[in-house]
């Protein structure tokens, strides 16, 4: 039986977590969202995400960045003119014979200089940027992810690019990768204890996953129970397919009505229904 860390919504760091422990968030609008979250994120050492200015960074790419940017304003940044040169200079060198057969689909479709580019997140020295659809759920159809970089003379340029789903919580240094969550079976509303089964996510060579995985990390509030998991990965492994192993979480109170989320997904995805 596992004895999670749990949160039960009263501090800080649930402040910060129950946003994503409940499908229904309210989000900030528009107008209200910042299109550079470089706030320093917070570190709760019992928890494996990371947090800042109250949200779960999402790492897509290799700058976290906070689900609100998905919807923040386009084209708003103070090196915007640098940024439409970068994305033009990758265009030209991937157009081949007249035809831009390799570049992302949101640039090749836009006239230049008017990129539909949004800045998901910055650490000064990347950039990493949303083109296409996106909402507060994440990319839309042939939404992509654009990361930029600093070269030698200081100037911006594209170091990659790609599609960014599935959408995944940024963890913190030393919790090693997501695992999977599901429930056993249905879940009793009277009991404070939940049956799941665990499975690690990435390569594992159909290892036990026993003695890999970490205590969970429960986020408990009035409405929702969001169940954070995380293993460490091997070095190097075959991927057959990854056993599951059933573990008992402990809650604070008897679950009643309250949803039960896997956290490791964004948004989180709902258990049981």
């Amino acid at each position: 039986m596992i004895a999670p860390r749990t949160a039960v919504v009263l501090a800080t760091a649930a402040l910060a977590l129950s946003l994503a422990g409940c499908g229904e968030v309210e989000r900030a609008s528009d107008a209200e969202t910042e299109s550079t979250p470089t706030s320093t994120p917070t570190v709760d050492p019992d928890s494996p995400v990371l947090v800042a200015d109250g949200e779960v960074l999402i790492r897509c790419g290799s700058v976290p960045f906070k689900p609100s940017a998905m919807t923040g304003p386009l084209r708003e940044h103070a090196e915007a003119d640098e940024i439409d040169r970068a994305l033009e200079a990758l265009i030209d060198e991937l157009v081949t014979d007249g035809a831009a057969v390799d570049v992302p689909p949101p640039l090749a479709e836009a006239d230049e200089g008017s990129y539909p580019w949004r800045v998901l997140g910055s650490d000064g020295q990347r950039l990493e940027l949303a083109v296409g659809s996106w909402t507060s759920d994440g990319p839309g159809e042939g939404a992509m992810t654009i990361g930029l970089e600093r070269d030698s003379a200081g100037a911006w340029r594209v170091s990659g690019w790609g599609s960014c789903t599935p959408l995944e919580p940024a963890l913190a240094d030393g919790h090693g990768d997501w695992a999977d969550v599901r429930l056993a079976g249905r879940a009793d509303p009277a009991s404070s204890s939940l049956e799941v089964k665990v499975s690690e996510r990435f390569c594992a060579s159909s290892r036990d996953p026993s003695p890999y995985l970490h205590e969970p990390y429960v986020v408990e509030s009035g409405e929702s129970v969001t169940i954070y998991w995380t293993s460490t990965p091997p070095r190097g492994a075959d991927c057959p397919g990854n056993p599951r192993v059933r573990r008992n979480v402990e809650l604070s109170q008897p679950l009643g009505e309250r949803a039960v989320y896997d956290g490791s997904l964004w948004p989180p995805k709902r258990l049981g229904r």
